[in-house]
Protein backbone atom coordinates (compact mmCIF):
# COMPACT_ATOMS: atom_id res chain seq x y z
CA UNK A 1 0.00 0.00 0.00
CA UNK A 2 1.30 3.51 -0.61
CA UNK A 3 1.30 6.24 1.97
CA UNK A 4 -0.15 10.27 1.23
CA UNK A 5 1.07 11.55 -1.41
CA UNK A 6 2.69 14.36 1.03
CA UNK A 7 6.49 13.67 2.11
CA UNK A 8 6.60 12.42 5.61
CA UNK A 9 3.20 13.30 6.15
CA UNK A 10 3.56 17.03 5.82
CA UNK A 11 0.91 18.96 7.42
CA UNK A 12 -1.10 21.38 5.15
CA UNK A 13 -1.79 25.19 6.05
CA UNK A 14 -4.71 27.65 4.84
CA UNK A 15 -8.61 26.92 3.79
CA UNK A 16 -10.49 26.12 0.95
CA UNK A 17 -14.02 26.78 0.13
CA UNK A 18 -16.50 24.00 -0.09
CA UNK A 19 -19.84 23.17 0.22
CA UNK A 20 -20.59 21.73 3.29
CA UNK A 21 -22.53 18.43 2.10
CA UNK A 22 -24.81 17.86 5.47
CA UNK A 23 -25.91 21.67 5.48
CA UNK A 24 -25.88 22.34 1.67
CA UNK A 25 -24.15 26.08 2.75
CA UNK A 26 -20.93 27.72 1.62
CA UNK A 27 -18.48 27.01 4.15
CA UNK A 28 -14.34 27.25 4.53
CA UNK A 29 -12.57 23.89 5.26
CA UNK A 30 -9.41 24.74 7.47
CA UNK A 31 -6.33 23.02 6.12
CA UNK A 32 -3.99 23.92 8.93
CA UNK A 33 -1.64 20.90 10.08
CA UNK A 34 -3.89 18.44 8.30
CA UNK A 35 -2.82 15.18 7.02
CA UNK A 36 -3.71 14.55 3.86
CA UNK A 37 -4.39 11.64 0.95
CA UNK A 38 -4.74 12.13 -2.57
CA UNK A 39 -5.38 13.61 -5.39
CA UNK A 40 -7.91 10.39 -6.69
CA UNK A 41 -9.00 11.55 -10.44
CA UNK A 42 -11.70 10.27 -12.57
CA UNK A 43 -12.14 11.46 -16.08
CA UNK A 44 -15.55 11.74 -17.18
CA UNK A 45 -17.67 10.40 -14.29
CA UNK A 46 -21.20 8.94 -15.14
CA UNK A 47 -20.07 8.99 -18.50
CA UNK A 48 -20.31 12.98 -18.95
CA UNK A 49 -17.03 13.43 -21.29
CA UNK A 50 -16.44 17.47 -20.29
CA UNK A 51 -15.73 16.38 -16.45
CA UNK A 52 -13.26 15.35 -14.29
CA UNK A 53 -13.24 14.75 -10.83
CA UNK A 54 -10.71 15.22 -7.93
CA UNK A 55 -10.91 13.35 -4.55
CA UNK A 56 -8.70 14.40 -1.52
CA UNK A 57 -8.98 13.09 1.92
CA UNK A 58 -7.80 15.11 5.15
CA UNK A 59 -6.87 14.23 8.42
CA UNK A 60 -7.47 16.89 10.66
CA UNK A 61 -5.29 17.89 14.07
CA UNK A 62 -8.63 16.15 16.26
CA UNK A 63 -8.55 13.16 14.46
CA UNK A 64 -11.73 14.10 12.28
CA UNK A 65 -11.86 13.69 8.38
CA UNK A 66 -13.08 15.07 5.81
CA UNK A 67 -13.61 14.06 1.99
CA UNK A 68 -13.65 16.50 -0.78
CA UNK A 69 -14.50 16.05 -4.05
CA UNK A 70 -13.84 18.77 -6.82
CA UNK A 71 -15.73 18.42 -10.29
CA UNK A 72 -14.49 20.26 -13.12
CA UNK A 73 -15.89 21.32 -16.23
CA UNK A 74 -13.58 21.38 -19.54
CA UNK A 75 -16.02 22.75 -21.53
CA UNK A 76 -16.14 25.80 -18.88
CA UNK A 77 -13.06 25.30 -17.80
CA UNK A 78 -14.31 26.43 -14.30
CA UNK A 79 -14.91 23.92 -11.09
CA UNK A 80 -18.10 23.07 -10.53
CA UNK A 81 -18.84 22.53 -7.43
CA UNK A 82 -16.41 21.35 -4.55
CA UNK A 83 -18.02 19.40 -1.95
CA UNK A 84 -16.89 18.37 1.42
CA UNK A 85 -18.24 15.54 3.24
CA UNK A 86 -17.36 14.60 7.02
CA UNK A 87 -16.36 10.82 7.42
CA UNK A 88 -15.74 8.82 10.62
CA UNK A 89 -12.88 6.15 10.59
CA UNK A 90 -14.33 3.50 9.41
CA UNK A 91 -15.53 5.44 6.70
CA UNK A 92 -11.97 6.88 6.47
CA UNK A 93 -10.34 3.88 6.64
CA UNK A 94 -12.53 2.27 3.80
CA UNK A 95 -11.83 5.20 1.28
CA UNK A 96 -8.17 4.52 2.11
CA UNK A 97 -7.77 1.16 1.65
CA UNK A 98 -9.95 1.21 -1.42
CA UNK A 99 -7.64 3.87 -3.37
CA UNK A 100 -4.46 1.72 -1.91
CA UNK A 101 -3.15 3.66 0.86
CA UNK A 102 -1.94 2.34 4.06
CA UNK A 103 -4.10 3.91 7.21
CA UNK A 104 -2.69 5.58 10.16
CA UNK A 105 -1.29 3.15 12.18
CA UNK A 106 -4.03 4.06 15.26
CA UNK A 107 -6.49 3.36 12.95
CA UNK A 108 -5.23 0.54 10.99
CA UNK A 109 -7.54 -2.39 12.76
CA UNK A 110 -10.07 -1.01 11.31
CA UNK A 111 -9.01 -2.61 8.03
CA UNK A 112 -10.56 -5.47 9.38
CA UNK A 113 -13.99 -4.72 10.74
CA UNK A 114 -15.15 -0.96 9.35
CA UNK A 115 -17.53 -0.88 12.37
CA UNK A 116 -20.12 2.25 13.12
CA UNK A 117 -17.34 5.18 14.92
CA UNK A 118 -18.99 8.47 15.91
CA UNK A 119 -19.30 11.00 13.20
CA UNK A 120 -16.17 13.59 12.95
CA UNK A 121 -16.24 16.42 14.47
CA UNK A 122 -17.44 19.91 12.62
CA UNK A 123 -15.32 22.25 14.33
CA UNK A 124 -13.11 22.83 11.24
CA UNK A 125 -16.05 24.37 8.89
CA UNK A 126 -17.42 26.98 9.17
CA UNK A 127 -20.79 28.38 7.08
CA UNK A 128 -20.00 31.96 5.82
CA UNK A 129 -22.98 34.44 4.84
CA UNK A 130 -23.23 34.44 1.23
CA UNK A 131 -26.37 35.91 0.36
CA UNK A 132 -26.61 39.40 -2.18
CA UNK A 133 -27.43 41.89 0.88
CA UNK A 134 -24.46 40.71 2.65
CA UNK A 135 -21.88 43.51 3.18
CA UNK A 136 -19.46 41.19 5.00
CA UNK A 137 -19.15 37.09 5.18
CA UNK A 138 -19.19 36.77 8.89
CA UNK A 139 -18.09 33.31 9.88
CA UNK A 140 -20.39 30.86 12.48
CA UNK A 141 -19.65 27.53 13.78
CA UNK A 142 -22.18 24.69 12.44
CA UNK A 143 -23.64 23.49 15.65
CA UNK A 144 -23.11 19.96 16.49
CA UNK A 145 -25.43 17.28 16.18
CA UNK A 146 -26.74 14.66 19.34
CA UNK A 147 -23.77 12.31 18.48
CA UNK A 148 -24.06 8.83 19.90
CA UNK A 149 -21.22 7.68 22.68
CA UNK A 150 -18.63 6.48 21.31
CA UNK A 151 -18.48 2.37 21.71
CA UNK A 152 -16.01 1.13 24.39
CA UNK A 153 -13.13 0.71 23.65
CA UNK A 154 -11.28 -2.52 23.89
CA UNK A 155 -9.07 -3.69 26.54
CA UNK A 156 -5.12 -4.29 26.20
CA UNK A 157 -3.70 -8.00 27.15
CA UNK A 158 -0.19 -6.97 26.90
CA UNK A 159 1.54 -3.81 27.99
CA UNK A 160 5.50 -3.84 27.78
CA UNK A 161 7.55 -1.08 30.16
CA UNK A 162 10.93 -0.40 28.66
CA UNK A 163 12.24 1.07 31.69
CA UNK A 164 11.66 -2.12 34.06
CA UNK A 165 11.83 -4.84 30.99
CA UNK A 166 9.03 -5.91 32.22
CA UNK A 167 5.35 -7.14 29.93
CA UNK A 168 2.06 -7.77 31.30
CA UNK A 169 -0.07 -10.14 29.91
CA UNK A 170 -3.72 -10.61 31.23
CA UNK A 171 -2.39 -9.15 34.74
CA UNK A 172 0.64 -11.38 34.66
CA UNK A 173 3.77 -9.99 35.16
CA UNK A 174 6.79 -11.73 32.98
CA UNK A 175 10.49 -10.41 32.71
CA UNK A 176 12.05 -9.68 29.64
CA UNK A 177 15.55 -8.52 28.92
CA UNK A 178 16.29 -5.18 27.55
CA UNK A 179 16.75 -6.00 23.69
CA UNK A 180 13.46 -8.80 24.42
CA UNK A 181 11.52 -5.36 26.21
CA UNK A 182 12.05 -2.88 22.80
CA UNK A 183 11.35 -5.58 20.28
CA UNK A 184 7.71 -6.71 21.85
CA UNK A 185 6.87 -3.43 22.69
CA UNK A 186 7.67 -2.64 18.97
CA UNK A 187 5.18 -5.34 18.17
CA UNK A 188 2.72 -4.16 20.94
CA UNK A 189 2.96 -0.45 18.76
CA UNK A 190 2.63 -1.80 15.44
CA UNK A 191 -0.58 -2.78 16.36
CA UNK A 192 -1.02 -5.87 14.14
CA UNK A 193 0.59 -4.66 11.24
CA UNK A 194 3.84 -7.01 10.30
CA UNK A 195 7.36 -5.62 11.06
CA UNK A 196 10.63 -6.21 9.63
CA UNK A 197 13.78 -6.66 11.54
CA UNK A 198 15.01 -4.04 9.98
CA UNK A 199 12.50 -1.87 11.10
CA UNK A 200 12.87 -2.99 14.63
CA UNK A 201 16.65 -2.98 14.73
CA UNK A 202 16.77 -6.36 15.42
CA UNK A 203 19.41 -8.93 14.07
CA UNK A 204 18.52 -12.37 15.45
CA UNK A 205 14.86 -12.54 15.89
CA UNK A 206 14.63 -16.43 16.78
CA UNK A 207 17.12 -15.98 19.19
CA UNK A 208 15.19 -13.47 21.18
CA UNK A 209 11.85 -15.38 20.99
CA UNK A 210 13.65 -18.53 22.39
CA UNK A 211 14.56 -16.62 25.53
CA UNK A 212 11.61 -15.37 26.29
CA UNK A 213 8.78 -16.80 28.78
CA UNK A 214 6.38 -18.94 26.89
CA UNK A 215 3.33 -16.91 27.12
CA UNK A 216 4.88 -13.81 25.57
CA UNK A 217 6.75 -15.95 23.12
CA UNK A 218 3.85 -17.71 21.87
CA UNK A 219 1.60 -14.68 21.37
CA UNK A 220 4.49 -13.71 18.30
CA UNK A 221 4.33 -14.72 14.83
CA UNK A 222 7.76 -13.99 12.13
CA UNK A 223 7.72 -15.33 8.45
CA UNK A 224 11.38 -15.18 6.51
CA UNK A 225 10.89 -12.01 4.10
CA UNK A 226 8.41 -10.54 5.82
CA UNK A 227 9.09 -10.00 9.32
CA UNK A 228 7.08 -10.38 13.33
CA UNK A 229 3.63 -9.92 14.29
CA UNK A 230 1.79 -10.09 16.69
CA UNK A 231 -2.02 -10.60 15.48
CA UNK A 232 -4.28 -7.39 16.98
CA UNK A 233 -6.95 -10.87 18.27
CA UNK A 234 -4.09 -11.41 20.40
CA UNK A 235 -3.16 -7.75 21.85
CA UNK A 236 -6.58 -6.98 22.67
CA UNK A 237 -9.64 -7.59 24.57
CA UNK A 238 -13.06 -7.20 22.89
Amino acid sequence: MKEGVLPDNERLVGEIEVCDKETGRLAFLDLADTEHWGPIQDEFPDNEPTHLTTTDLYRHPNKSWTLVVDTFNYGCNISESVIATRMNDGEAVDWLFRNCYQPPVDVAHLMMFYPDTPPADKEHLVVTNDTASSEQESPVDIPADNEPPSPPKPTPRLTVNTQTNCAVLDGIEHKLSPEQALFVNGLVEADGVWRSSTEMNVTKVDRLKNNMPAPIRDLIESKPGKGSIIPRKKLWDS
